[in-house]
């Protein structure tokens, strides 16, 4: 049928589906559980009905001009929340950088620690030291830190924006 009307579908291009309903299912598996859904009224009832077997909480709103502005402005107050939190998050990465953490353990011979510096010593020492507060669950060790010296560590501080953490391991006195 499409040879005939002058399109070239790859079988790679064509989708075998039971139907709309069941696609649309399929398609909102890609959202979050936790999303709040926002459905004009009035609705297809199977855009409610998927989101209510998934758990998805439910907003009805009315499809009016006002609504919908309401809405644009909501949307544009939460994007410039998330660009100054993104900012805040690349000026303490710039911060890191000019830093050094200084962590003190007790350790035996051959500069050995006995145990190893934890991602929370790493964090308290940073706010105590620095003021800078990084939950322990953001600072990733590729390596557990064993020995003394001095160490460079990731911190994820959201947005995708990594900071690197130096890290010097002194032994206690």
């Amino acid at each position: 049928y499409y040879a005939g009307h002058g399109v070239e579908l790859d079988m790679s291009e064509i989708f075998i589906s039971d139907g709309a309903k069941s696609d649309l299912g399929n398609l909102l598996d890609l959202f979050s559980q936790d999303n709040t859904i926002l459905v004009p009224d009035p609705v297809y009832p199977v855009y409610v009905d998927d989101n209510v077997m998934a758990g998805r909480k439910i907003l009805y709103l009315p499809a009016t001009a006002e609504n919908v502005n309401t809405m644009k402005m909501q949307e544009k107050a939460k994007k410039a929340q998330e660009a100054a939190e993104k900012a805040e998050a690349e000026a303490t990465a710039a911060k890191l950088k000019e830093l050094t953490v200084k962590v003190v353990a007790k350790g035996g011979n051959g500069g050995r620690l006995f145990g190893a510096v934890t991602s929370k010593e790493i964090a308290d020492a940073l706010q105590a030291q620095h003021g800078i507060a990084i939950p322990k669950t953001k600072i990733v060790q590729d390596e557990p830190i064993k020995a003394f010296g001095t160490y460079q560590v990731k911190a994820k501080l959201g947005f995708e924006v990594v900071g690197t953490v130096y890290v010097s391991v002194l032994e206690e006195q």
